[in-house]
Order: C-alpha cells, then sequence, then structure tokens
C-alpha cells in the first residue's frame, strides 16, 4: 500500500499517548434493543474472555449487512403446494454483472417479495464466503440452502447461523405439509438472529462495541473515510464493496438514536483517485442518501443501472438530514488534529481492495489518535488466505483495530488468548507488539541476553516514560464529541487500560542476566533500584487486578497467554527487588497465589544464571516441573 514511509516508521516507535477518561452526560437511555444489537454472541465462534489471534494480530469479525427495515416480522405467506418451493440462485456467475440478473433496475421490491414466498432460497460463496445475498434471504423470511456450508473455514461467515442452516437444510429441505411449525419456528429464530446481528445497525453496533464505544450514554461523533463513487460495470469508479456500505449506513441510523451525535464522511482530498460528478453531492457515499428529485440530473433507472447489484438493499436508504454538511466536510482535517472524533472508520482497507493510500491516515496517526479508537475495515473478497492481505493486516494491526471479512486462513494459524490478562493496549500498541515478539523469542531462549538488550534499550525508556507515575497509565488528551462532560463517568475505547501483565514480564529482561547492570558501578546500581522501585509498583497493581479475577483463572490464563505463572513473576521480581511487596507470612502464598515449587524457584531467581541457550520449557522439564 502506498503509504509515507517515515510516517508510518515514526508510528511504530512513538511512545504511548494516553486518553483521558471522558465523563458522560445524561441522555435518554438507548433502548433494550439498540444495547442488545451486535452483541458478541452474535459472532458464531465467539468465546467469552477470549480474544481471537492469527499469528500475533488480533482479528475482529465483520460482515455484510443490510438496512433493519428489509427483515421480515413475521413468518411470510408462502407459494402454495404444488409450486416450487425453492428460489434458484439469483446471482451471476462474476460478480455484478448485471446481465444474468433476474431482475431489473426498478425490480428491487419485487426482488425482495420473490425470496419471502420461497420456504428456501439457493445460495453459494462466489468471490468469498460472505455476500449480500445471505443476509437477504434470511431477512425475507426464508432458509438458505447455502452450497458446501459445512466445509466452509472455522472462522468465515462469522455472522450467519451456520448450524442452524446446516440443521435445517438435513431437517427441512425435503418439505411437506408436517414440518410446517418446524419450518416456522426455524423461520423466526432466523429471523430475529438476521434483526439482532445481520442488520446495517446490528453490524455498526458491533463495531463500535468492540472498540468499547457501544453503548453509549453520551453523544459520539466518527468520522468516516472511504473512497470510491459506488459505479460498477464498464465506468467502474470505485466500488465501495456491500461491507463498507453496510457499516455506513448503519452507523448513521445507529446514531441518530443519540442525540447530539454525527456520522461525517471524509470528502476527497486533493489528487484523489476519485472526485465527486458535479452534480452529484459531494459525498462518496451519495448513493445511500434518498434522491432529492427536484435537482436529479439522472433518472434513477439510469443510475441505478451504474450502481452495482442496482442498488439493492442499500441504495436511497438514509434521509439527506444525515448528510455532511460542507462545514462539516471543510473542517474534517482541523477536527482531527483537535480530537473532535471519538473514533475514526476506515471503511474500505486491504491491499487491491482498499483506498491506497489511505485518505486521512497520516492526520489521524500525527494527531495521535490511539489504535483502540481506530478501526480498519478489510471488508473485500481477499481475505486472510491471501500473502498480501494477511501481511497487510499484521502491519496495519498496531495503529487500529483490524475487522476482516474473510477470515479464511489455515485455521492452525489463529489461537484465542485470554482478554482477563491481555489488555487491548497489550495487542494494539506497537511498542508491546515489538515486546511480546521478543517474549516469544524469549520463552525459546530463556535468559539470553541478545534478546533483552534491545528491550532495556529501546523499549524500556519508552515504558518508564509513558507509565512514570503510580497510575496504571498517565492521562493525556481528551478525545470526542463531548469533552465538557466531565462528571467522573468513563468512555471506554481509549487508552487508560495499560499493559498491565506486559509491564511485570518487564522485569524479566531488566534484571534477568542476571542483574548484570548492578556490576557497571553506581550508574548501574541506580538503573537496578529505579527499576525496581517502578516494577515493584506495577507489581502491586497487577495484584490487585488478579486478585479480582479469582486465583484460579488467574494462574491459568496468565500461564496460557505468557508461558510462566503470576507466582514465578512475582517470585522473579521479589528475589531481584525484595521490598515490602514480597513479604508475607511463613506458609503464605504470594498475593494468594500458590508459591513456585522448590524445584521450579531455581528458574525465577534474578540471582541465578539459566546457563544454556534453551527454552524454559525444556529447563521446566529438566528440573522436574511443568
Amino acid at each position: 500500500m502506498a503509504m509515507r514511509g517515515s510516517l508510518l516508521a515514526r508510528s511504530l516507535i512513538a511512545a504511548p499517548l494516553a486518553v483521558a477518561a471522558v465523563g458522560a452526560a445524561l441522555l435518554p437511555e438507548i433502548g433494550e434493543a439498540e444495547s442488545h444489537l451486535g452483541a458478541p454472541e452474535c459472532v458464531r465462534w465467539h468465546r467469552p474472555g477470549r480474544v481471537l489471534f492469527y499469528k500475533d494480530t488480533a482479528v475482529h469479525a465483520v460482515g455484510i449487512s443490510l438496512p433493519s427495515e428489509l427483515v421480515a416480522a413475521e413468518v411470510p405467506a408462502k407459494r402454495p403446494p404444488g409450486e416450487p418451493h425453492v428460489a434458484p440462485f439469483a446471482g451471476s456467475r462474476m460478480g455484478g454483472d448485471t446481465k444474468e440478473y433476474s431482475f431489473g433496475p426498478g425490480d428491487e421490491d419485487a426482488y425482495h417479495a420473490w425470496y419471502a414466498q420461497h420456504r428456501f432460497a439457493l445460495t453459494r460463496r462466489k468471490g468469498g464466503w460472505d455476500a449480500l445475498r445471505h443476509p437477504e434471504i434470511l431477512a425475507a423470511g426464508s432458509v438458505p440452502l447455502f452450497e458446501n456450508l459445512a466445509e466452509a473455514p472455522p472462522y468465515s461467515v462469522p455472522f450467519v447461523p451456520v448450524e442452524k442452516l446446516v440443521q435445517a437444510e438435513r431437517e427441512l429441505s425435503d418439505y411437506t405439509g408436517r414440518l410446517e411449525a418446524a419450518y416456522n419456528a426455524t423461520v423466526r429464530g432466523l429471523l430475529e438472529h438476521t434483526r439482532n446481528c445481520l442488520t446495517a445497525e446490528a453490524m455498526a453496533a458491533h463495531i463500535l462495541r468492540t472498540m468499547g464505544l457501544w453503548p453509549t450514554s453520551r453523544p459520539l461523533r466518527v468520522l468516516y473515510v472511504s473512497c470510491g463513487w459506488g459505479w460498477s460495470g464498464t465506468i467502474n469508479d470505485g466500488w465501495q464493496g456491500p461491507v463498507s456500505i453496510g457499516l455506513f449506513i448503519g452507523l448513521q441510523r445507529l446514531l441518530a438514536r443519540v442525540p447530539g451525535s454525527r456520522v461525517v464522511d471524509a470528502p476527497p482530498l486533493p489528487g484523489a483517485n476519485w472526485t465527486p460528478p458535479a452534480d452529484l453531492p459531494p459525498t462518496y457515499l451519495w448513493y445511500t442518501y434518498e434522491q432529492d428529485t427536484s435537482s436529479a440530473s439522472m433518472d434513477e433507472s439510469d443510475a441505478r443501472r451504474l450502481m452495482y447489484g442496482y442498488g439493492f438493499s442499500y441504495a436511497r436508504r438514509l434521509p439527506p438530514g444525515l448528510m455532511a454538511s460542507v462545514e462539516e466536510r471543510r473542517s474534517v482535517i482541523d477536527d482531527i488534529h483537535r480530537h473532535a472524533f471519538d473514533a475514526v472508520v476506515f471503511g474500505k482497507v486491504g491491499p487491491a481492495q482498499g483506498c491506497e493510500p489511505l485518505p486521512y491516515f497520516d492526520e489521524v496517526q500525527q494527531a495521535g489518535y490511539p489504535a483502540q479508537r481506530i478501526a480498519m475495515i478489510y471488508g473485500g473478497d481477499f481475505g486472510l488466505q491471501f500473502g498480501n492481505t494477511s501481511r497487510h493486516i499484521r502491519l496495519m494491526g498496531g495503529l487500529g483495530t483490524v475487522f476482516v471479512r474473510e477470515i479464511d486462513a489455515d485455521p492452525d494459524r489463529f489461537e484465542m488468548r485470554p482478554t482477563s490478562v491481555l489488555p487491548a493496549s497489550c495487542y494494539m500498541e506497537n511498542e508491546w507488539r515489538m515486546f511480546f515478539k521478543l517474549w516469544e523469542m524469549r520463552l525459546e531462549c530463556w535468559g539470553c541476553p541478545d534478546l533483552d538488550a534491545p528491550v532495556v534499550a529501546q523499549l524500556w525508556p519508552i515504558f518508564r516514560r509513558s507509565h512514570g507515575s503510580l497510575a496504571a497509565n498517565d492521562t493525556g488528551i481528551n478525545f470526542g464529541a463531548a469533552p465538557d462532560f466531565n462528571d467522573g463517568a468513563p468512555l471506554l475505547g481509549g487508552r487508560a487500560a495499560a499493559c498491565w501483565s506486559g509491564l511485570i514480564l518487564l522485569a524479566f529482561p531488566l534484571f534477568g542476566q542476571p542483574l548484570n547492570l548492578a556490576q557497571h558501578g553506581e550508574r548501574g546500581e541506580a538503573f537496578v533500584a529505579d527499576a525496581c522501585t517502578w516494577v515493584a509498583a506495577r507489581l502491586l497493581e497487577a495484584t490487585r487486578v488478579l486478585a479480582s479475577k479469582g486465583t484460579a483463572v488467574a494462574e491459568r490464563d496468565f500461564l496460557e497467554a505468557f508461558g510462566v505463572r503470576f507466582s514465578e513473576v512475582k517470585a522473579f521480581i521479589c528475589s531481584a527487588c525484595g521490598g515490602s511487596a514480597c513479604r508475607r507470612p511463613p506458609g503464605r502464598a504470594l498475593g494468594g497465589l500458590a508459591s513456585p515449587s522448590p524445584e521450579s524457584a531455581v528458574l525465577f531467581d534474578a540471582h541465578i544464571a539459566p546457563g544454556d541457550r534453551v527454552a524454559l520449557a525444556e529447563l521446566r522439564q529438566r528440573v522436574g516441573v511443568t
């Protein structure tokens, strides 16, 4: 991806910038229905307390969605017995080839009604496993018969209820009247899932919820960055893609329910590949707004012929009043730098299928927006199984919250990791991403000085400066639509949650050679004394955090995530620094946790060198412990 290299390089090594908690004023309560939209359980492979990693990068699900008014309220009337009850495949062999469509540009209502009349409808993967056709069939009150769905990669089509559809095909597709009650119950359940998980509003809530911004009791201001004008066919001017379009519609509609909120879609920058025709609204997503027929220079039927898929299920869905004003667009860069946005959503990201370069990316990085407040939407057909896409995602993983539509790589490359010991900052801030890469190498070469040296020389000064006080994280600038709301209620999604687990793991490279810095006279002794004071404060914080989670969970999750137990970390710090944090009555555990066994204690004594360049797991075997 074309990107200003110097800025990207600086962003990879810049010290973390903390965000002060922003208070919340009382607003009308978000309704219960809105609060449940896009719940974590919408993702079929969701596991409570876990986040999915592709290698070293956390990836979150995003999917194709459609406006909520298209979801049937009840099971619709079906064709009478004797007529075909399975709708044939209605798409084209190649995406967007309207010559193969059975419906014309003015037939959108007939298209949705056609699906509704059938009990089942055929669908399949094309460019990717996800497609707009899947939620269209579900929303119409029909049951998709999805070709080879049972063979889909385990993390693909995350919002499609795969297990329910496989069961429905097995039990109901040979339909007779005796199955009517079971069929209707299945459709009602599928409609409820579609309403809560596959509507544009639900997808927007899912994105904001993942970023820590939903549900909200205060107004939110979101910058939406994209490119292209939505034409298809021979006048291809950068098709937005259904993920980006559905998400934009959903954000507009969802936040319209929160007084004071705004979604501003960024205008093209000078020199952009695509610029708006003079007779269209100055927005990349002009076709999502209701048409102003009084000033339209093109017949709607002609405009629909130029839209991808004739604009079915996405065109003309937003009232013009939600469109950003001329003043809002003119001030986008100034607003970025004055931190007027709660979140920045890059709606079209990825090599060969995203905006290249990403508009406003440099400005957002210069303004110091934390990765937790930036969404990177990889909504194209080319997913993680493609090397260019996977490399791009891993590059951007420390610059924003990564959402991927086609999570289709080899399942062995994925891992669920516990969030109980992994705050988002641990895997979203580039300094921590670098630290944990070195940590994984250290586990394979326990105590190797060449792995500890770059941590001490390059990363330690950054962490010492950014986490210099006894607080969990130093405070910084405010972000968002309501910086004057100061009643003390925190706004989630900022940088307030420090990587407390990483902060205590820093003790190993700081003191692990063993205490060799003390050999450098007074300077080394001063370094060790300062580091001990700092680490002791972090240890007390970590002990409090883990105590709230329960002893068994704390030990299990810490060992799973980092290859060492918290009690072993504490024993190591205590051997290096001593102090009141480590004193306990005889026989009592450290911080309520089990102490290391005498056999393994030798591995976690800062005054004893581990010896050979071997993995910690092998050293554990040598002393007879696991």
